[in-house]
């Protein structure tokens, strides 16, 4: 695959997003076929330990749809910046600073977490959720999407909850 603009790897799931917007997966070895997903893809998330694959398309909508490659898409939300998905879980933050989250099927209902929201993570093996804020401060929560959030540092421009 060349002119890749993004580069997903979820266990034995690759996925990329080519110059065009246009998102491709393969499962299995490297050297299966690709499965064309979607077009105008601005940003591609794959959970292989939830079977489930997301993209958030160049107009700020997101879909994600369950049972890997050929599952159907299930619209999600609109006006979304920043996503993740890891399990059961989704997570986003909307245009407007809103983090939120959903845990369980693809029809259950958001959650909201806090405001002022750069960017999410999640980690739905650890029950784990964190967003960076407008300001720089991380802040992380375990015991899903009601659990206590916790101050972890401040001054950060990115971050990552590693699935382990």
């Amino acid at each position: 695959m060349g002119n890749a603009k993004e580069v997903e790897l979820s266990g034995d799931y690759l996925g990329v997003v080519s110059n065009d917007g246009t998102a491709y997966v393969k499962k299995g070895n490297l050297y299966e076929s690709w499965t064309t997903q979607l077009g105008d893809v601005a940003d591609l998330e794959i959970s292989a330990n939830g079977d489930r694959i997301g993209a958030l398309r160049t107009n700020g909508s997101l879909t994600v749809k369950d049972g890997g490659l050929y599952g159907s898409w299930v619209e999600q939300t609109s006006n979304v910046k920043d996503f993740d998905l890891s399990g059961d879980y989704i997570g986003v933050v909307f245009n407007d600073g809103l983090a939120t989250v959903k845990q369980g099927t693809l029809y259950a209902g958001w959650i909201n977490q806090l405001s002022a929201a750069k960017a999410i993570e999640v980690d739905a093996k650890a029950g784990r959720i964190g967003v960076l804020q407008d300001n720089g401060s991380l802040t992380v929560k375990e015991g899903g999407p009601y659990g206590s959030w916790v101050n972890q540092t401040s001054g950060v421009a990115d971050f990552q909850l590693t699935n382990y």
